[in-house]
C-alpha cells in the first residue's frame, strides 16, 4: 500500500483487534471505577488509578476567546466534507506531479468498497478507525483547507494543531512550552499527542500525526492497517505500534 506524506507516526490506541471492540470483555483505558479529571486553569489532567499524571505537560486547548478546556468535535469534518474547489488550480501537461499521481500512486477504491460492503452487509470486520492530526500555523492556512477538501475529511476523526482555534477550518490552539518556532516543533508535538489521548483516545483504534505539507491515502492506509501484516506485527491488536 502506498500513501504520500513528509512525516508519519502510527500508534494503535486499543487492546484488542478492530474486530473486538464492540466485545463487552474489551480493556479500557479506564475502567468503570477510575476516573479522568481536568483542571483547565492550570493544565493539570490526573488519571486515578493507573497512575497517569500530566501535571505540567498537558495545556487545554483555547477556543476562539482564550478560554482554556476547548475539546473540538473531532467527527465535524467527516461528517460533512466541504467541496473540493478546483478554481485557480493549474496543472502542467505531463509534469512530475502529473506523472506521479498516474503512474507511481495507487488508490485501490476497489478493494475499500469491497471492505465498506461487507461490513454494511454484516460479513465483516469493521474498518479501522483513524484519527489524523496536523501541525500548523495560521499563516498556512490556504494548505489547511486544500487538506480538508481532498483527503482529511476521510479520517474518521480530524483536526489541525494551529495557533488560532478556527472550527471553519478544524484549527485548535493547543498551548505548548517554548517558543511556536520550528526548531521547538518536538513540544508542539508532544502537546498534540496529549491533547489527543486526553480527549480522544477511547474512540479510535490509529492515529496519524503530520505537517500541513502532505498527501495521505486514507483508503490504502485503512487498508493497511486492517492487513494481516498488522495483525501479526501487533499480535492480534495487543501490542501497540509506532510506525513512521
Amino acid at each position: 500500500m502506498v500513501w504520500l506524506c513528509t512525516t508519519i507516526y502510527l500508534f494503535t490506541s486499543v487492546t484488542l483487534p478492530t474486530s473486538s471492540r464492540e466485545n463487552s470483555s474489551k480493556k479500557k483505558i479506564l475502567s468503570d471505577d477510575e476516573s479522568r479529571t481536568q483542571d483547565t486553569s492550570s493544565g493539570e489532567t490526573t488519571i486515578v488509578n493507573n497512575q497517569v499524571n500530566l501535571t505540567g505537560v498537558y495545556f487545554p486547548a483555547l477556543d476562539e476567546n482564550g478560554n482554556p478546556g476547548y475539546v473540538h468535535n473531532a467527527t465535524t469534518l467527516h461528517n460533512n466534507p466541504p467541496v473540493f474547489n478546483t478554481s485557480g488550480i493549474q496543472c502542467g501537461p505531463n509534469d512530475a506531479t502529473m506523472q506521479l499521481l498516474t503512474q507511481r500512486v495507487y488508490v485501490d477504491l476497489a478493494a475499500h468498497e469491497r471492505a465498506n460492503k461487507l461490513v454494511l452487509e454484516g460479513g465483516g470486520k469493521p474498518r479501522a478507525k483513524i484519527y489524523c492530526h496536523i501541525y500548523t500555523t495560521q499563516k498556512q492556512r490556504p494548505r489547511i483547507q486544500s487538506i480538508r477538501e481532498t483527503w482529511g475529511h476521510r479520517c474518521d476523526g480530524f483536526h489541525v494543531a494551529s495557533t488560532i482555534t478556527d472550527r471553519s477550518i478544524d484549527s485548535v490552539n493547543i498551548p505548548h512550552e517554548g517558543e511556536e518556532e520550528y526548531k521547538n516543533m518536538w513540544q508542539k508535538v508532544r502537546a498534540m499527542w496529549v491533547y489527543v489521548y486526553v480527549n480522544y483516545y477511547d474512540s479510535y483504534d490509529w492515529f496519524h500525526i503530520g505537517g500541513d505539507d502532505m498527501y495521505v491515502l486514507v483508503e490504502n492506509l485503512r487498508l493497511y492497517l486492517e492487513s494481516e501484516e498488522i495483525a501479526t506485527a501487533s499480535n492480534g491488536g495487543k501490542q501497540p505500534l509506532l510506525l513512521g
